[in-house]
C-alpha cells in the first residue's frame, strides 16, 4: 500500500510552475475528494514502476488518513526542473470497510522518513492467497506465488488429458484462432 502524505495547504500557486498545471497544492480540510487526490496523485520522486504494483494509497495530512484509493497505475512524466517524476492514477473510493477502517484514523504504522511518498508492504489489504487454491499468500499484487501458475495450468490440462488434447479443446472453444502468416 502507498502512503501518501500531503502538508496543509500554502495558498494559490502559478498553474505554469506545477507539472500539472494545478493552482494549489497540499490539503485543505475544505477539498472535496476528487480536489484531494487531484492534489495527492502526483508528481512525485518514486519509481513508476514501484508504485504501479500498489493496489491501493492512503492520502494523509498531519498524521490523518483523509482519503483511500485504489489505484490503477503509474506512469513516469517530465518534471518542470528537469528529469522525471511519477503520476499516479487511481480513483478515490468514497465508501466502504476500508474507508472505514482508514478514513479519520491516524496513519495505521509510524512513518519514520521524511519523503512524502512511503510503502507499507505488509498492508493487509495487500495480503493475497494464491490463485491456483494452494491457500499460501503471496507477494505484491502477483496472484501467484511463484512457479504455482504452471502448477494451476498444468493441473488443468490434466483434466482434459494430454497437452495435444488440451490445444485441441482449447483451440476448438476459442475458435477460429488467428493463424500466423
Amino acid at each position: 500500500m502507498l502512503i501518501i502524505k500531503l502538508q496543509p495547504q500554502a495558498g494559490l500557486i502559478d498553474p505554469a510552475g506545477d507539472d500539472l498545471g494545478r493552482d494549489r497544492f497540499g490539503y485543505s480540510p475544505t477539498m472535496g475528494a476528487f480536489a484531494l487526490w487531484d492534489a495527492a496523485r502526483g508528481t512525485w520522486h518514486t519509481k513508476a514502476s514501484k508504485a504501479a504494483k500498489e493496489r491501493y494509497a492512503l492520502v494523509a495530512a498531519g498524521g490523518i488518513v483523509h482519503q483511500v484509493v485504489e489505484l490503477n497505475g503509474a506512469e513516469e512524466v517530465p518534471h518542470k526542473a528537469g528529469g522525471m517524476r511519477t503520476l499516479l492514477h487511481g480513483q478515490p473510493i468514497l465508501s466502504g470497510s476500508i474507508v472505514d477502517k482508514y478514513v479519520g484514523k491516524p496513519l495505521p504504522f509510524a512513518v519514520q522518513s521524511q519523503n512524502p511518498i512511503n510503502y507499507w508492504p505488509d498492508a493487509p489489504e495487500d495480503k493475497l492467497t494464491c490463485a491456483c487454491g494452494c491457500g499460501e499468500p503471496t507477494k505484491g499484487t502477483n496472484p501467484f506465488v511463484i512457479g504455482h501458475d504452471h502448477t494451476a495450468l498444468h493441473d488443468r490440462i490434466r483434466q482434459i488429458g494430454t497437452v495435444k488434447e488440451f490445444i485441441d479443446w482449447f483451440d476448438a472453444m476459442r475458435a477460429p484462432f488467428p493463424t500466423a502468416t
